[in-house]
């Protein structure tokens, strides 16, 4: 509670912070509390957004959306799963837009011990070589052209996954 009040200091009355921790088997909390706060055009491709990162895995989530207006402004979730050796962050920001539909940008993030030249091999091996960024190689996936992975060497061994996508529904 103390987070929230937290929050409400910081971001001001029009924006309100939920946070979960709970586990399904199928976790579709993050857009079905959104549902529930009043965020219904868009709540649904949250949840398929972080159902196609997640699949059926648990994840915690803190979900920030509009007071006043829900429905007519973004909402952002920012999700969190843990690993025995680390963390997994995702973040899904959702938007309606002006035809009616929505709008969903994503970033994910996942610390690998493996070695960036095996997960590129293994993982993301039709992935395309679409640039650099920074010196570092940008690719983009096969079948959604604006979804976008770099995958940073963090020492010989591990790999930091930059994962980012736009999706227009």
């Amino acid at each position: 509670m103390q987070l929230v009040a937290a929050a409400r200091a910081i971001l001001g009355a029009a924006c309100l912070i939920a946070l979960a921790a709970s586990v399904n088997a199928q976790d579709r909390r993050a857009a079905q509390q959104l549902e529930e706060k009043g965020f219904v055009s868009c709540a649904k491709v949250t949840g398929n957004v972080l159902e196609g990162l997640y699949e059926k895995s648990s994840y915690a989530f803190l979900n920030t959306w509009d007071q006043a207006s829900p429905d007519k402004h973004t909402a952002a979730t920012l999700t969190m799963r843990q690993f025995a050796d680390g963390h997994a962050f995702v973040s899904v920001v959702t938007t309606p837009n002006a035809a009616g539909t929505c709008d969903a940008a994503y970033s994910q993030i996942i610390p690998a011990s493996a070695p960036c030249p095996k997960i590129l091999e293994t993982t993301f091996k039709a992935w395309k070589r679409y640039g650099d960024l920074a010196g570092v190689p940008v690719y983009v996936d096969p079948t959604w052209p604006n979804v976008t992975v770099i995958l940073v060497p963090t020492s010989g061994t591990s790999c930091l996954i930059l994962k980012s996508g736009v999706l227009f529904m």
